[in-house]
């Protein structure tokens, strides 16, 4: 499977995601607002070819459990 390089603010994103954090958690952790938030989670969605936030979890798990990671750590 071949790597998907997301840019900084999406890693933040991301990380904030996996967390769980609401998009309105994330805008003001981020100091963003709900609808950049969204445009960012969007193209972490398209980066990683997910459709929902289960998937995303989902493939982040398998990902740090294939390279030996602790899960979200």
């Amino acid at each position: 499977m071949q790597s998907v390089l997301l840019t900084k603010r999406e890693l933040q994103v991301l990380k904030l995601l996996i967390q769980g954090k609401a998009d309105k958690d994330i805008a003001a952790a981020l100091n963003l607002t709900v609808r950049t938030v969204r445009f960012h989670v969007s193209h972490i969605f398209i980066k990683k070819g997910v459709n929902t936030r289960g998937e995303l979890l989902a493939h982040e798990l398998r990902g740090s459990l294939r390279e030996g990671l602790e899960p979200f750590g």
